[in-house]
């Protein structure tokens, strides 16, 4: 992982990408019982990482949000599509690509997170709040 990251953010990173983050899919497959709903988005879409990550319309908000702040316009794909992507262009040092580096993994934390709280604390919050909340980190990242 890279130098400067958070590391429990580089941890939940580890997971998904070992494919070992618990999703609704995962403890299913399991055996466990689990309302398969989507906590994010309220839609009977099964919580698997690709949509947790990249087809909920509420994780879609984030990424737009956070990539139109860095200049970038690009739509979602699958979760193996945005990893392979996003392994090219980070390897390419630039500091947009830093930013690049630090947002993908604050933002797949944070995704995780609010899963949670929705689900065992019943918090909520909005999507545009944690965008402009990593905005904020990531400003403050840059100083």
């Amino acid at each position: 992982m890279a130098k400067g990251l958070i590391l429990k953010h580089q941890f939940i990173l580890w997971l998904a990408l070992q494919k070992k983050f618990t999703t609704v899919d995962r403890l299913t497959t399991l055996g466990i019982q689990v309302d398969v709903a989507c906590v994010l988005c309220n839609t009977q879409a099964v919580e698997t990482l690709s949509h947790m990550m990249f087809d909920c319309t509420f994780a879609t908000q984030i990424w737009c949000r956070l990539l139109n702040w860095i200049g970038i316009r690009r739509l979602e794909h699958s979760w193996e599509e945005e990893v392979t992507w996003l392994s090219k262009v980070v390897s390419k040092r630039s500091p947009k690509n830093t930013i690049l580096r630090f947002m993908y993994v604050a933002v797949v934390y944070h995704i995780w997170m609010e899963i949670n709280n929705r689900r065992f604390q019943q918090i909520c919050r909005a999507p545009n709040e944690i965008a402009i909340e990593l905005h904020i980190a990531g400003q403050m990242q840059r100083r």
